[in-house]
């Protein structure tokens, strides 16, 4: 009997040792993978040249103003690439004037490699346009869709970008 209860009690340990060696909930793939545009977050997202926290560059050899813009996925899984597409519409803020077509240019996809979790890019709007119409506050929307893996998080997949010319090209006035 006493033989019975030590290997019953062998059984029990073995059995509990041999069960915690199953994948911890640490190791496992969590949260939901999202992709999405960091600008989104601001309304609107405002250029400023100024630095600390400068939102675009200006490109002299190209003559254009390069606004940064960008992709990030969220979540723990594993870091695949994908790519999305990249459109632009009439921006929906008040008091200020669309930015006319023909005066910016933004990549139609914009694509993330594998091991990374974001991509960047620019929309690049006409410099001289912006010059010649000092005074003039800007908009466009740049938006997000149809991404190869993942899911959109919508919410944040449209950036609302305001072009104010006169704190770019006269700060301080």
């Amino acid at each position: 009997m006493k033989r019975l209860i030590n290997n019953i009690g062998v059984l029990l340990i073995l059995a509990l040792f041999f069960g915690a060696c199953e994948k911890s909930a640490g190791d496992e793939e969590w949260g939901i993978a999202k992709i999405y545009m960091p600008q989104a977050n601001y309304e609107p997202y405002i250029t400023t040249l100024q630095q600390p926290g400068a939102t675009c560059k200006i490109d002299e050899e190209n003559n254009k103003l390069l606004i940064f813009l960008g992709v990030y996925r969220s979540g723990l899984q594993d870091l695949n690439a994908y790519s999305v597409d990249v459109y632009t519409s009439v921006s929906t803020q008040d008091g200020v004037t669309p930015l006319p077509n023909g005066m910016y240019d933004v990549p139609s996809e914009v694509t993330c490699p594998s091991g990374e979790r974001d991509a960047s890019f620019y929309l690049k709007v006409d410099l001289a346009f912006l010059q010649s119409n000092i005074g003039t506050d800007y908009a466009i929307a740049v938006g997000i869709e149809n991404p190869s893996k993942y899911e959109l998080n919508s919410d944040l997949s449209v950036a609302e970008i305001k072009i104010t010319t006169s704190a770019l090209f006269h700060p301080g006035e």
